[in-house]
């Protein structure tokens, strides 16, 4: 996980990302640290999502529309971030 600004970026196996990126799975479920919790937190607004493909480093943006906290288990916090399919108009 990488914030810049308000966008957060993960890496996603191929497999995911083609999904994601074809927008039959328009969320992506993670474990975070705490201190990354903390941090996704402190960002009053994540606007925009990146997936970076683990095996070619493409990536594509999205306009998130929600993000969930779901709850901590084993030192982890698992989070959703879902987004609109649409691409972002740059």
């Amino acid at each position: 996980m990488k914030i810049e600004c308000d966008t957060i970026v993960f890496k996603s196996y191929p497999d995911r990302w083609q999904r994601e990126k074809s927008g039959d799975k328009p969320n992506t479920v993670r474990w975070l640290t705490h201190e990354e919790s903390d941090i996704v937190n402190e960002i009053d607004r994540i606007t925009r999502i990146v997936l970076v493909n683990t095996l070619t480093n493409e990536r594509f943006t999205r306009i998130t529309h929600d993000r969930d906290f779901l709850g901590e288990v084993l030192g982890q916090w698992l989070w959703v971030f879902s987004w609109q399919h649409e691409e972002e108009k740059q």
